[in-house]
């Protein structure tokens, strides 16, 4: 909420779940980047049809989405493999359990007729040049495709629309920084 007033240029949001996009678009005038959707309206744009390969625990975000953005006629499937996320340290030590099973996962999305995979998560940044490798065909890596498309708005002058976004007219931002600093002490 305050990254404008300490004169960042762009707000990219760090997850796929393009959490609090909306709420942060009504009270910034700089871009705000929704890492899910641009990275599924990027997918589109490098081939016609795109899967989203994830962790089992997150399926449902990523159904979600698709149907909220409505994306699912255009999406060939979500795969997703058993094993816990580890936000935390990655897939450090585990690359060599991991990053096979998600290339399985992904020659399952282009057998579901997907010509292009999309990452469901920041911390997935790791697996993307391994598929690629593999399979050959575009992967899309949600958190450094944000970087790039932050630079390319800001390099266009170009912000979201506040007829989608319209500025509250009661911004709640003590409240929200209430909210936010309870939750981080109760942890």
């Amino acid at each position: 909420c305050e990254a404008q007033n300490e004169g960042y240029s762009a707000v990219c949001i760090d997850t796929v779940g393009d959490s609090a996009v909306e709420p942060l678009r009504s009270v910034l005038e700089i871009p705000v980047i929704a890492t899910g959707r641009s990275a599924y309206l990027l997918a589109l744009t490098l081939g016609r049809r795109f899967s989203i390969l994830t962790y089992r625990p997150w399926l449902w975000e990523a159904h979600a989405q698709l149907a909220e953005y409505g994306l699912a006629d255009k999406c060939a499937s979500v795969r997703a493999i058993e094993a816990e996320p580890n936000v935390v340290d990655l897939m450090e030590g585990k690359e060599g359990d991991l990053f096979p099973r998600f290339v399985a996962a992904a020659e399952q999305c282009i057998e579901d007729g997907a010509d292009t995979i999309v990452l469901h998560s920041t911390t997935l940044h790791q697996v993307a040049e391994h598929v690629t490798a593999a399979l050959g065909i575009p992967v899309v890596n949600p958190g450094p495709y944000s970087y790039k498309l932050a630079e390319t708005m800001l390099g266009l002058g170009l912000s979201h629309s506040h007829i989608a976004y319209p500025r509250s007219a009661r911004p709640q931002l003590r409240m929200a920084h209430t909210m936010i600093d309870s939750v981080a002490t109760d942890s």
